[in-house]
């Protein structure tokens, strides 16, 4: 963590790590390229509190071997002015996982300040008793932030490709908080659910 001027690219993480597969925690100007994570325990990868970070064309491939849940391809928390293009966040299909450790696509939460999420692909998140109300594919916001003042703003989705989400309500593409106040000035358009 803390580094500034960083590049990962090239690796082969996982499978079957207990743990994240990339965490620059606390970081700035770097990029995370053309890499291939699998079957990690936790998120893929995280940006938990970093700015001006590049995340394009890795593949990362989601299991239902969680260590707690749920799981994401692609985290943003408490992400600043970072960008993730052209990426493949997937998992097999359908899932029906009775121990509910289930992995999610994309999920911006805590606080969130002018990210871009352009030109990616997250494909086949099913999880049949995810019957809480919460996508299996991309998350906008925290539905705990209004008690702890967390805000997503400013964050450019566009352009991408969300293909069979489901939970057990049924087909889930997306979650947004708007309503609760604290996911404002969002731009979401031309996707494809």
């Amino acid at each position: 963590g803390f580094g500034t001027n960083f590049l990962i690219t090239q690796n082969q993480i996982g499978p079957r790590i207990g743990t994240k597969g990339i965490e620059p925690y606390k970081t700035s100007q770097g990029a995370i390229t053309n890499n291939f994570i699998t079957d990690t325990g936790d998120h893929g990868i995280a940006l938990s509190l970093s700015s001006n970070v590049d995340i394009g064309n890795n593949l990362i491939y989601m299991s239902t071997n969680a260590v707690h849940e749920p799981v994401y391809g692609l985290a943003f928390p408490g992400s600043v002015c970072c960008d993730a293009w052209n990426n493949l966040i997937y998992r097999t299909i359908p899932t029906l996982n009775l121990s509910n450790s289930y992995a999610m696509g994309v999920r911006f939460y805590t606080y969130n300040i002018s990210n871009r999420f352009i030109f990616n692909t997250v494909a086949n998140f099913q999880e049949l008793n995810a019957v809480g109300g919460d996508s299996v594919m991309v998350a906008l916001g925290d539905q705990t932030a209004l008690a702890n003042s967390w805000s997503n703003v400013w964050t450019v989705f566009q352009n991408n490709l969300l293909y069979k989400g489901s939970n057990g309500f049924g087909h889930s593409a997306m979650d947004t908080w708007f309503d609760t106040g604290v996911v404002t000035n969002e731009n979401v358009k031309y996707n494809s659910f």
